[in-house]
């Protein structure tokens, strides 16, 4: 409905917003669950997701910035773990400076990954893993369904584990390893026998402007 030339600045302008609105909140009445939450204060992986899409579709980005792409996320991801280990408030940071930075640094893995489909290397080694490449399909089955499966396991292992269990060190990595195993079998079976059938339907919104096609041809040599 939105042409790439109109829509990209919107969505940048968007997560400015996003990123002033989130800082107001949280300088102003502090770090929150509500934070974490609300919709509206994580937007940033879908609008810069967004980004990526017209990007990856419209530009021609120069081959020495995509073989940075990989290296600025990796120090930014790590600066921030860094940040985040000396931090006195880490869910203050989080909610400030986490938020948009690992969103940044994520996308630039994703946009990476994308233009050097079929190439070589360590990097598109690592990302093409099939474990790997599983979990980003089934992801947004994981987002979804976790937060009830969650909810209740920990009100079920309340109620029905004995409190010596529920307070030795283990107990809470074997539990949370198998509400993590139980959320992803979850979300594939989600997959599967629902959001597949759906996903077969998007041909029919193709957009009516014309698109290049192929991702890997848009880096100059």
């Amino acid at each position: 409905m939105v042409r790439p030339r109109v829509l990209l600045p919107g969505l940048l302008v968007g997560e400015a917003c996003v990123i002033a609105g989130r800082l107001w909140w949280v300088l102003g009445h502090g770090a929150s669950q509500a934070v974490v939450m609300a919709t509206v204060t994580r937007m940033d992986g879908l609008l810069l997701g967004a980004v990526c899409a017209i990007v990856i579709r419209r530009y021609r980005l120069p081959q020495r910035f995509i073989r940075l792409m990989p290296v600025t996320a990796g120090m930014g991801i790590s600066s921030y773990i860094l940040a985040a280990m000396q931090a006195k408030n880490q869910d203050r940071l989080m909610e400030t400076l986490g938020f948009p930075l690992l969103a940044v640094c994520f996308s630039l893995v994703v946009l990476y990954a994308v233009l050097n489909e079929g190439g070589t290397g360590p990097t598109q080694f690592l990302l093409t893993r099939r474990t790997l490449t599983n979990v980003g399909k089934y992801a947004y089955g994981l987002y979804v369904y976790h937060v009830p499966l969650f909810y209740f396991g920990d009100r079920l292992i309340a109620r029905f584990a004995p409190a010596s269990v529920i307070s030795a060190g283990w107990f809470g990595y074997v539990s949370s390893a198998v509400l993590i195993s139980l959320s992803y079998q979850t979300a594939k079976l989600s997959y599967n026998g629902f959001e597949r059938h759906f996903l077969k339907l998007k041909d029919r919104f193709e957009p009516s402007y014309e698109t290049r096609a192929a991702a890997a041809q848009f880096a100059n040599p």
